[in-house]
């Protein structure tokens, strides 16, 4: 049965003793460190590991480097054909050197492409090299802004978990105010039953959060190149710094070289190339064929004897005779229309592919800087919000609510829901936080990679 709040004899000391544990709770929650505090890791250093152990990295400088090795290959004369035979007389006998018609041959022949076409498939080769390392490129940057985005995660599990512990510390509190205002006969059991049931549904989150941490550890690990997870330690808390550049030059810097125009101007050189060799098709190649035979035949001759005055006499001796040949043949492209010029068509076509391609990727670029740099200032004006406002005001709210309720006045309903929009606005400003680091560790690699791209352009136009 529930006491009555005008009971005679209410024990008013145990009230206020009750107020003075959640001051002190409420102090230490706000003012002690947690446990991981003192671990802070270095995220360069996860950068630098995964450029060099992260496999899809590897992958991909791997094909941009065998790439590379297409261009000589593309640029090279085909493979001269060697050709021995022999010719015999009859079907019986093994007639060389008996017979006039029997011989042995050996040839050589050389395919020379029309002028020009061998300088065209080099270009293809060279261009699609080019596309791979600018891809590559692209996968070691993506890497990196992915390797800061769980490691941001991370960091937003860990502090979402210290936030409900402190939230479960101060519930705790509440708890014991509840108790003290049922002892002395000016609560009820809800209240009691209300915060035990709030406490219950924060280990629940809790679980959820550490299962959350590990998924995220495993992840950071994997995008690491580490094969097994572990030695993750706490990430660092993100800077509370504005993000530095303007959306006009975000997008002045993109305009001239962003990563998926450059890679997909490559491919429209490539399809062009492409283009060259097909209209190259059209035109014959040569092949020049030299040949050496060699025959050997019996041949009737009047010998002399070695004494003279002595009778001559006819015998048969061998004879050897050595021919050459060198001859040119040509191809004829006679199915031109059902061949060349559909070899032709598909190439124009992949060309006209390839621009509108290379138009879609600058719209998305133009769409990707606009978008995250529209995430880093809200989430800017969200933290500040809740820096000047409703922070403070959470805060004070709170405190007023709770002094009341331990004071023996107010509800327990409202000190919760207090407790709650204190705890929520936190988490969001730490949300908003981490949604600005992400937004700008998408912006800052496509800008390395952009003057990555130009630099390595330039490189490429002052090689001799």
């Amino acid at each position: 049965m529930e006491k009555s709040p005008s009971a005679p004899n209410t024990p008013r000391p145990r009230i206020y003793g009750a107020a003075l544990l959640l001051a002190l709770t409420w102090f230490l929650t706000l003012h002690v460190s947690g446990p991981h505090a003192a671990q802070i890791p270095d995220l360069d250093a996860y950068l630098a590991e995964a450029a060099a152990n992260n496999p899809d990295i590897k992958a991909a400088t791997k094909r941009a480097a065998a790439a590379k090795h297409r261009i000589p290959q593309e640029k090279s004369l085909p493979d001269p054909s060697v050709s021995v035979g022999y010719q015999n007389e009859g079907l019986r006998w093994y007639t060389y050197g008996n017979s006039d018609d029997a011989q042995w041959m050996a040839g050589l022949s050389q395919t020379i492409p029309y002028p020009g076409k061998l300088m065209a498939k080099g270009d293809v080769a060279a261009r699609e090299a080019d596309t791979l390392g600018i891809q590559a490129d692209i996968v070691r940057f993506k890497t990196e802004s992915r390797v800061k985005e769980l490691y941001y995660d991370l960091f937003l599990a860990y502090k979402s978990l210290d936030i409900l512990e402190r939230k479960e510390n101060l519930l705790a509190g509440m708890e014991q105010a509840a108790l003290a205002r049922y002892s002395a006969g000016v609560g009820s059991t809800q209240d009691v039953l209300m915060a035990q049931s709030e406490k219950y549904l924060l280990l629940d989150q809790g679980v959820a959060l550490r299962r959350q941490i590990t998924t995220q550890e495993a992840m950071l690990a994997e995008a690491l190149g580490r094969r097994a997870p572990g030695g993750i330690p706490r990430p660092a808390e993100p800077p509370a710094a504005l993000y530095p550049r303007s959306l006009d030059e975000l997008l002045a810097k993109f305009a001239p070289g962003a990563p998926e125009s450059r890679s997909r101007e490559k491919m429209v050189e490539a399809a062009e190339a492409k283009v060259r060799v097909a209209k190259g098709e059209f035109v014959p190649d040569l092949t020049v064929n030299a040949g050496y035979a060699r025959k050997g035949f019996k041949m009737e001759r009047e010998i002399k004897p070695v004494v003279e005055g002595g009778d001559s006499f006819t015998g048969r001796t061998q004879k050897w005779v050595d021919m050459w040949t060198l001859g040119v043949s040509v191809t004829v492209p006679l199915y031109f229309w059902s061949k060349q010029m559909e070899g032709l068509k598909e190439s124009r076509q992949g060309l006209e592919a390839a621009r509108q391609e290379l138009e879609a990727a600058r719209n998305t670029i133009t769409s990707i800087v606009r978008d995250n740099y529209a995430v880093i200032k809200a989430a800017e004006s969200s933290m500040n919000l809740y820096t000047k406002s409703l922070g403070p005001r959470s805060h004070q709210d709170y405190d007023l609510a709770m002094a009341r309720y331990a004071a023996g006045g107010g509800d327990a309903l409202t000190v919760l829901t207090r407790l709650k929009n204190l705890f929520d606005y936190e988490v969001d400003y730490w949300t908003r936080a981490v949604d600005k680091q992400k937004a700008a560790a998408k912006l800052e690699a496509l800008l390395g990679l952009a003057q990555h791209a130009e630099q390595t352009g330039k490189t490429a136009n002052h090689a001799p």
